[in-house]
């Protein structure tokens, strides 16, 4: 599982306070500028409301990038390849908040019409604690990365679900837990501006460590 290094504080907001309305250029370049299996990157930040614990918190980044190789997938079936998730990023850790505004942008390559699903993790961190185990995690928000791209600049509302624990499930349900999910296009290499400069200092600084 990762570890995280680092951690910082957060000021709640709630959701309607930090909804931003998109540009109308952004609708008409992903429908005439990205046709179906073209490739952009994405820098994604990540928000949190009504969580059920406000100690050390954090959010895992994973996607379905990885195929199972050749032969291990049910090949008397006839069914594709198996696809799994694969570890993209982490934010920073942030204290002492239910509804923590993440400032770490994640960066991933979205192709278009590709119908890859991502999940955002959330984790509790004990006190002194750097690593984060399954036992920890609050729940989990499942997205398709074409919902994301098709609504750049705006809040994307999706549920907390933990789907292995029925208490998480019924705190999350009762909180209304949510994750507010807001992407951006990536600018070129060598063309960052300061704020993208500092997420992806904070994102090398984060040491990544797999148990």
């Amino acid at each position: 599982m990762p570890e995280v290094a680092a951690t910082s504080a957060s000021v709640p907001a709630s959701a309607s306070e930090s909804a931003v309305t998109a540009p109308p250029d952004d609708a008409t370049a992903a429908s005439s500028e990205y046709p179906a299996g073209s490739t952009r990157d994405l820098l994604i930040t990540v928000s949190c409301r009504n969580l059920s614990s406000n100690s050390t918190v954090v959010a895992l980044f994973e996607a379905k990038d990885a195929v199972v190789p050749s032969g291990e997938g049910d090949a008397a079936s006839g069914d594709a390849p198996a696809r799994l998730l694969e570890y993209v990023g982490h934010t920073e850790g942030i204290r002492h908040s239910h509804h923590p505004d993440f400032q770490t942008a994640l960066r991933i390559a979205h192709t278009q019409a590709s119908g890859q699903k991502v999940k955002f993790n959330v984790y509790v961190l004990p006190p002194g604690d750097t690593r984060v185990e399954e036992h920890q995690r609050l729940g989990s928000a499942y997205v398709l990365l074409d919902e994301i791209a098709g609504n750049l600049h705006e809040d994307l509302l999706v549920e907390l679900v933990h789907g292995h624990s029925a208490e998480k499930d019924r705190n999350n349900a009762w909180l209304k837990s949510h994750m507010l999910i807001n992407a951006r296009l990536a600018p070129p290499p060598g063309h960052e501006v300061d704020g993208d400069t500092a997420a992806n200092a904070a994102v090398k600084a984060a040491a990544i460590a797999t148990a």
